[in-house]
């Protein structure tokens, strides 16, 4: 990381390399370091979530997400809906 600080990879292993010490929240800041870098990096998401059980935080922000997600999708139209140009 000395070469490149950005290295997506690099942040998410790192994390979960603390995260596996039990240094969750510090693990944490170079997993949403590399989250911010790439969104869908599948396995700094999946460090995440190792990260959050260990602060027993998982649930509660799966649960924050599931919200957040369905407060987004309330402009959305219904799939069942027909779209058409008049």
């Amino acid at each position: 990381m000395a070469i490149d600080p950005n290295y997506k990879n690099a942040l998410s292993g790192k994390g979960f390399a603390l995260a596996e010490l039990g240094k969750y929240s510090e693990g944490l800041v170079f997993i949403d370091k590399a989250l911010a870098l790439d969104s869908e990096n599948a396995d700094a998401s999946d460090s995440k979530g190792f990260a959050l059980d260990g602060l027993g935080r998982l649930f509660l922000e799966m649960k924050q997400d599931h919200t957040s997600l369905r407060a987004a999708n309330t402009f959305a139209p219904s799939p069942n809906t027909s779209v058409t140009n008049a």
